[in-house]
């Protein structure tokens, strides 16, 4: 059996009156769950913190906040539909 591998997403929540942009997304490759975490703790500017579970993380940014959860990769792709 294979080990599980986790996408980070990321969404970025910005006022856009106040910083001209409404903010964006990112979801990177699939990770093991230990680099996952990795990951985490680097976008939300905490490189070295020890991160559990799958979020949803919070951390406030210039003119908003940025959002970070694990999903199971398989939950975003089924090979089989």
């Amino acid at each position: 059996m294979s080990a599980l591998h986790y996408i980070v997403q990321v969404e970025d929540r910005r006022n856009a009156q106040l910083t001209g942009s409404a903010g964006g997304t990112y979801r990177s490759p699939a990770h093991s769950l230990e680099h996952a975490h990795e990951l985490v703790a680097v976008l939300l500017d905490f490189p070295g913190f020890p991160i559990q579970g799958e979020g949803p993380w919070r951390r406030a940014v210039p003119g908003g906040e940025r959002v970070v959860s694990l999903v199971l990769a398989d939950r975003l792709f089924d090979p089989g539909g």
